[in-house]
């Protein structure tokens, strides 16, 4: 779980460093965007140290390494982050497979929460880069839609067991 910690910790940084690239494309509402994913991604962590806490787990945290390159287009950061988003479910998905195999339920009603999000996050992004391909790479209107993402409630997402539902 420390892992899955750091890993969140990774796309945090990620997010902001892409958030900032984006912002240097002039594309605002993208940048904005990705500074309240960012944000989200903070959250998580929160959520799984509340939930190692919880347990009575102590929590030790590793120097991150951590690289970015700047990308050209809106695009190229929207493919590359759900690139990343799509490994984020592949891993949540193995540890939910890992508690099962362990019989341990709680872990994986907390890990699947995160399966939920990330199947969320990764539909919503796609629909961002069909937008773009539809409007033949005119980053106009996702960047309007992109714009006026709200940030998210705290409580929901920090609480290891409260409900996926951020309606």
């Amino acid at each position: 779980m420390e892992n899955y910690l750091e890993k969140h910790l990774e796309m945090q940084i990620y997010c902001s460093n892409l958030a900032m690239n984006l912002d240097e494309l002039k594309l605002s509402g993208m940048s904005h965007f990705f500074q309240l994913q960012s944000h989200d991604e903070a959250l998580h962590q929160r959520r799984i140290t509340n939930y190692l806490l919880q347990n009575s787990e102590q929590i030790y945290r590793k120097g991150i390494e951590f690289s970015f390159s700047k990308k050209k287009t809106g695009l190229d950061c929207l493919e590359e982050y759900l690139e990343k988003r799509t490994e984020f479910l592949k891993l949540t998905n193995e540890l939910c497979e890992s508690a099962m195999k362990n019989q341990d339920h709680l872990t994986y009603n907390f890990y699947n929460w995160f399966l939920q999000d990330y199947y969320e996050e990764i539909d919503e992004i796609n629909t961002f880069i069909d937008k773009i391909y539809l409007d033949e790479k005119n980053y106009f209107n996702v960047n309007e839609m992109m714009g006026k993402r709200e940030d998210v409630a705290v409580s929901p997402v920090v609480t290891p067991f409260a409900p996926h539902n951020f309606d």
